[in-house]
Parts: C-alpha cells; structure tokens; sequence
C-alpha cells in the first residue's frame, strides 16, 4: 500500500522528488532518512515499471505533446519581450520581463541543440593542476 502511494505521489504532486514521495505515503523519518527510503523505492525493478506505465499512461491520454510544449515556450517568450499597449491601445514602452525571458529563451536554446558546441569544447577541456 506505502509503495502505491510513493508511486501516486511521485508521477504526480512530488513531481518527481522522492523524499517528498516517500514523506507523502507516510514513511516515517528524517530528511535523510527519507531520501534514502525515497532512493531505495525507485531502485526497485517492479516501482520503476509501475512508474514507466503509469507515465506511458498518463501521456497517451493527454493533448500535451511536444509540439504544444514548443508553442507554450514560444508564446511566454514573447510575452516576454513583446511591447505593451498604453491606454490607448498603441505600442507603448517596451516592458521586457527580463528574467523570465533568459529563462524561457535558455530553455528554448537547450530544447534545440544551441549549446551542444559549447558543451562539447567543455567536455574537451584538461584541467592543469600546479603545485
């Protein structure tokens, strides 16, 4: 019963936390302890199948694909950046939101491959230790 709700709470309110999945199915314990219960349940073959399912389950009966997660990325960028309207509907001040724009844009650049060279030219660097 405890590992059907750890499952429940995991997919679903805990997001993907553990100890928060594990403290929400009433296993008992400190933080510590319940990041370790919480690690210990998803080593587990059958609650990771159970998850992988009921995931599989809940993204075959949903509208949201990747396509929507595109257009939702877009539509808050430019939300973001886009110039507001004074009071009398004309293109006002430009109020960038500046932080969740970098946000979303960042996001963006990840989700389509715009920091893979960078990424590699860090994965070849050699560090040089002197003493």
């Amino acid at each position: 019963m405890q590992q059907e709700l750890f499952i429940i709470a995991y997919i679903g309110v805990s997001a993907g936390n553990a100890l928060d999945a594990a403290r929400r199915a009433g296993y008992k314990g400190n933080n510590n302890t319940l990041k370790v219960t919480g690690h210990n349940l998803l080593t587990r073959t059958n609650i990771q199948q159970e998850i992988q399912r009921r995931q599989a389950l809940m993204l075959k009966n949903t509208p949201l694909d990747l396509d929507w997660w595109r257009r939702q990325m877009m539509s808050r960028f430019d939300h973001c950046t886009k110039p507001k309207l004074d009071s009398e509907g004309k293109p006002g001040q430009i109020a960038v939101d500046e932080t969740n724009a970098r946000g979303y844009g960042e996001i963006l650049g990840r989700h389509i491959g715009a920091f893979e060279e960078d990424n590699r030219q860090r994965q070849n660097q050699i560090a040089i230790v002197l003493r």
